[in-house]
């Protein structure tokens, strides 16, 4: 498998067999948004002292279809694997959006406050990713 600037190159012994392709791409999907969103969310606890972290949350992955993130009661952050297709600046927001969620567990006046803290322009960024399927 190749990702090249505009594709998804797969290779199969045996051509044409369409449940091969996708198992290889969800694989290979799962991987990359492990590694994407890993790296983007120490990124953010590391350059966003406004959040009060020393290190980052449990991490998990799944395949969604009504959202693209989450953060449990215990303060496990799920994030929608299908996010790794959008821009970065879309993913750190959905981070941001979680790992505030760590701090302020609802979507009350202080959860706003508290995200405008840590990333100032994320209206813009919710407007951009509220056009996104997910």
């Amino acid at each position: 498998m190749w990702l090249t600037d505009h594709e998804l190159l797969v290779h199969l012994p045996v051509p044409g067999r369409r449940e091969a392709v996708e198992k290889l791409v969800e694989g290979w999907m799962l991987e990359e948004a492990r590694a994407v969103f890993r790296h983007r969310m120490q990124k953010l606890i590391r350059t966003t002292p406004a959040l009060q972290l020393r290190r980052a949350p449990i991490l998990s992955l799944r395949r969604m279809t009504s959202r693209w993130g989450s953060c449990s009661p215990k303060g496990r952050i799920l994030m929608n694997t299908h996010a790794v297709k959008l821009p970065l600046n879309l993913v750190d927001y959905i981070l941001m959006h979680e790992l505030c969620h760590l701090r302020v567990p609802n979507h009350s006046r202080a959860f706003w406050d508290h995200l405008t803290d840590c990333m100032p322009d994320w209206e813009r960024r919710k407007k951009a990713l509220d056009r996104q399927a997910v």
